[in-house]
């Protein structure tokens, strides 16, 4: 056992069982990496933060009875003619009570609603 014990020690011990340089040059030659400095890409306007066309996670959300067409298009997957769509049918009903009430708008089903669902408010 003694002798077992001085081997290894006079191998390195440890740190060369585990770190040796031929395992660390390996794995950084399987693996590239490419360090990009980060650039904002979002912009403030009106109490939101927008990023990409899009609400991020960390805003506002938007009144779906006061927004404009303009704002809901920053809401993922609606455009400027679903926007219009909104703005036309909260116009006729006067208020949206509740989220589901954009079922009456043509163009939003279910799994549209549930991919605005966190981004809205009445």
């Amino acid at each position: 056992m003694i002798a077992f014990a001085t081997a290894f020690a006079l191998a390195g011990g440890l740190a060369n069982f585990f770190f040796t340089p031929q395992k660390q040059s390996l794995a950084v030659q399987e693996q590239a990496f490419t360090v990009k400095p980060f650039e904002p890409s979002s912009c403030s306007d009106s109490g939101m933060s927008v990023q990409a066309g899009h609400l991020s996670l960390a805003t506002q959300k938007i009144n779906i009875n006061r927004a404009t067409a303009t704002e809901l298009t920053r809401l993922p997957g609606i455009g400027p003619k679903l926007a219009e769509e909104i703005v036309r049918v909260r116009t006729q009903k006067t208020i949206f009570r509740k989220s589901a009430d954009l079922l009456d708008v043509k163009g939003i089903g279910k799994k549209k609603l549930e991919k605005i669902l966190y981004y809205i408010e009445i």
